[in-house]
C-alpha cells in the first residue's frame, strides 16, 4: 500500500507514525512489522518506535539477526555500543533492523518485469480513517527551521607556563565560555 495525499505533507516523526499506524490497522492482522533503523532525510530513528507506540505493541531496535520465531514469541539479537544483546519478545511486535540483517540479492529480469506491471493501491487519509488534525504540519509538534552543515573550523591555542598555570588559564577560559 502507498499512503499518499497532500494532507501527509510536512509530517514530522509523530504524524508519520500515526499515519502509518492507521494504514497498518486497515490492512489486516500482523505478527511482525519490519522498519529500517532510521531515515535518510532526518536520520532520527524515531518512526519505528513511534509506530509501535501508536499500535500498542512492543518494539526492539537495532536488530541485526532474528534468532528464532516460536509460539507467538520472537528472539532477536540487537546491536549495542560494544556488544550484542539477545532479546525475547512477544508477537505481534515491531523491529528496526540494521544493515547486518540481510544481504540483498539482485532482482532477476523476471522480477523486474513483474514489478513494472504491479499496481500498488494508494490510500488517502479518509481511506485509513485518519484524523486530519494529526497529519502533516498541523499534526506535527516539531518543524525543521533550518538545515545546515556545522562549521568544522577549529581554533587551537597553546597555553604557556607550567601545569598549574595552564590549569588556571584553562579554567578561566572555560568559565568565560560558561562551560564551567
Amino acid at each position: 500500500m502507498l499512503l499518499s495525499d497532500r494532507l501527509f505533507a510536512g509530517s514530522d516523526t509523530l504524524a508519520t507514525s500515526y499515519a502509518l499506524a492507521c494504514g497498518i490497522r486497515k490492512m489486516a492482522s500482523y505478527d511482525l512489522i519490519l522498519c529500517g533503523l532510521k531515515t535518510t532525510d532526518g536520520d532520527t530513528g524515531q518512526v519505528g518506535p513511534g509506530l509501535a507506540e501508536e499500535l500498542g505493541i512492543p518494539s526492539v531496535c537495532y536488530v541485526r539477526r532474528i534468532v528464532e520465531v516460536d509460539g507467538g514469541h520472537m528472539t532477536v539479537e540487537r546491536t549495542l555500543d560494544d556488544t550484542y544483546e539477545t532479546v525475547h519478545t512477544p508477537m505481534p511486535c515491531l523491529i528496526t533492523v540494521t544493515k547486518e540483517i540481510n544481504t540483498p540479492r539482485l532482482a532477476s529480469l523476471k522480477g523486474k518485469l513483474a514489478a513494472r506491471k504491479a499496481t500498488i493501491p494508494t490510500w488517502k487519509p479518509q481511506d485509513i480513517g485518519a484524523d486530519p488534525k494529526r497529519l502533516g504540519s498541523e499534526g506535527s509538534p516539531t518543524w525543521v527551521v533550518k538545515v545546515f552543515h556545522p562549521s568544522t573550523q577549529r581554533a587551537a591555542e597553546i597555553l604557556q607556563g607550567g601545569p598549574e598555570s595552564q590549569a588556571e588559564q584553562l579554567t578561566a577560559k572555560l568559565r568565560q565560555r560558561h562551560v564551567l
